[in-house]
C-alpha cells in the first residue's frame, strides 16, 4: 500500500489538486425550516441556501466542512430518492451519480438546501480569505476533488486488496464509501497496484466499500468474467449499501456495460478481445458461446 504522501504525489500527476490558501464559501444561511420538516410559507424564501468551508494546507491536503465542523465526503450511490432536492447530483454511470455527503457522525447525504446557490460538484472553488470571489493563478481545486481527496484519505486507512493470482482482485475498505476511488481509474490502479495488461480492466461495484477486477488479457474464454458476475451479484446481497449490479469493461477512459438488459447474461462488444468462434460469439472455456453484441 502507497503512503499517504506517495498519494499527494499521484493525485498531483492527474491534476486534481492545486496550491490554494484557506477560503469560505458562504452565500446564504442553511435551510433549518426544511431540516426540520416545515414548509415555506409566503413570508419566506422558496430557497435558502447553506455554505461549505474550503481550506487547503501546505501539505496539500484540501478539504470541506459544513457549519458545524463535519468533514464533507465525496461519493458515488444509486439515485437518491428525493432527486428532487439533490439537483447538483451527477450521474456518472447507468444509475451511479455522484455527491457529497457527511459520514463521520451518521450518514448525511447534503441536499441543494445545504450547499451555496448555484453550487456545481465541478466549479472551482475560487478565491480566499484575502481575495473572495478571485480566480487564484495555477490553482484547480474542485469542490468534488476536494471532496474525494477526503473519502481516499479515508478509504486507505483501511484498504485492503485480495487476490486469486492475477486473474481476479476484490479491492475493499472499512469505510463505507470507499468504491469511490475506482471511478478515477488510472489512479485507483496505482494504488492498488492491480496489473494492467494494456486491454482494460472488467469491473463491478456491487457494495459502497468494495470494487472487483479483473485485468483483460487476450483471448482468454468468458469464464473469469462470468464468474465476476455471478460473485457481483452475491455481494450485492451481502452489503449494506450497494452501488450497482452491473459489471463494467472499463478500457481508453470508457466505462461500457457487459451485463445484458436481463442482467445475468454477458453482452461482450465486438472490441472486447476474447475467445470466439468462428461466429464472432464469445466463447466460454466448455465451448458454449455467449451472446455475441
Amino acid at each position: 500500500m502507497r503512503s499517504l504522501q506517495n498519494l499527494r504525489t499521484l493525485t498531483a500527476m492527474f491534476g486534481l489538486f492545486g496550491k490554494k490558501k484557506n477560503n469560505d464559501t458562504t452565500p446564504q444561511q442553511s435551510a433549518a425550516q426544511e431540516a426540520a420538516g416545515q414548509q415555506p410559507t409566503a413570508q419566506q424564501p422558496a430557497a435558502q441556501h447553506g455554505h461549505l468551508k474550503f481550506q487547503h494546507n501546505s501539505d496539500g491536503d484540501a478539504t470541506l466542512t459544513t457549519p458545524n465542523g463535519e468533514l464533507v465526503y465525496g461519493i458515488i450511490s444509486p439515485a437518491p430518492k428525493d432527486a428532487s432536492n439533490y439537483s447538483y447530483a451527477k450521474e456518472i454511470l447507468p444509475g451511479v451519480y455522484r455527491f457529497l455527503a457527511t459520514v463521520d457522525s451518521g450518514f448525511k447525504p447534503l441536499s441543494d438546501a445545504d450547499l451555496p446557490q448555484g453550487f456545481d460538484l465541478d466549479l472551482q472553488v475560487l478565491g480566499d480569505a484575502t481575495f473572495p470571489g478571485l480566480d487564484m493563478p495555477g490553482s484547480n481545486h474542485t469542490f468534488w476533488s476536494a471532496a474525494s481527496m477526503a473519502t481516499t484519505r479515508k478509504s486507505l486507512e483501511t484498504l485492503k486488496v485480495a487476490s486469486a493470482g492475477d486473474v481476479f482482485f476484490q479491492v475493499k475498505s472499512d469505510f463505507p464509501f470507499g468504491a469511490t476511488l475506482a471511478i478515477t481509474f488510472d489512479l485507483f490502479l496505482q494504488i492498488t497496484k492491480i496489473p494492467d495488461h494494456g486491454h482494460g480492466h472488467v469491473v463491478s461495484m456491487p457494495g459502497g466499500s468494495t470494487v472487483l477486477v479483473h485485468p483483460v488479457v487476450p483471448d482468454q474464454p468468458a469464464d473469469s468474467i462470468m464468474q465476476q458476475m455471478a460473485q457481483t451479484r452475491h455481494e450485492l446481497r451481502q452489503h449494506p449499501v450497494n452501488i450497482s449490479p452491473l459489471t463494467f469493461w472499463v478500457h481508453d477512459n470508457h466505462w461500457d456495460v457487459l451485463t445484458a438488459k436481463d442482467g445475468v447474461s454477458l453482452f461482450l462488444p465486438e472490441s472486447f478481445p476474447v475467445k470466439r468462434n468462428a461466429d464472432g460469439a464469445p466463447l466460454m472455456s466448455d465451448g458454449n458461446a455467449g451472446t455475441r453484441a
